[in-house]
């Protein structure tokens, strides 16, 4: 329910760069990789609507990284690993960019998921249908109504309003 509040404040539009950016088949490919290389291995894309932060994930920090590089980091975790650990991992990448915020994970519907969640549980009821890789975004929010306004910030600057 929550995610179709939040598709509708948003006309629908597409704020995960990578699959804007990224051919359905390339994505495929890539999920297919990941699970043939291993029973339990999850495929998924980290991003965030924070540009700072999305621009340490994506490790770029050219002028023009907006327009031309689908931004986002692929990750591959064992299943069974936790949010926390993920963050864990997120953190080595934010560290070396002088970013040290607290962060959570959180779904693209607007969900911050709780850092005791195993990762394999999270990515059979939320992985993306077609592509079969789990959309995940770094926020420093900590409540859902910070980072559903952190999405909306990040939608209306995308379209210019």
């Amino acid at each position: 329910m929550m995610e179709d509040i939040l598709k509708r404040s948003i006309g629908n539009l597409e704020f995960i760069d990578f699959r804007k950016k990224t051919l359905l088949h390339e994505r495929e490919r890539y999920s297919k990789t990941v699970r043939d290389a291993g029973l339990g291995n999850v495929p998924m894309l980290i991003d965030s609507v924070e540009e700072p932060i999305s621009k340490a994930i994506t490790n770029d920090d050219s002028f023009e990284w907006v327009q031309y590089k689908a931004r986002g980091r692929k990750m591959v975790m064992y299943m069974e690993l936790t949010i926390n650990d993920l963050i864990k991992e997120i953190r080595k990448v934010l560290i070396e960019y002088d970013i040290e915020k607290n962060i959570e994970i959180a779904l693209e519907n607007g969900d911050i998921l709780k850092r005791d969640e195993k990762l394999g549980d999270i990515y059979k009821k939320h992985r993306n249908q077609k592509d079969k890789i789990l959309y995940l975004l770094v926020t420093t929010e900590t409540g859902i109504y910070g980072y559903l306004r952190s999405i909306l910030r990040y939608i209306m600057k995308m379209i210019n309003v």
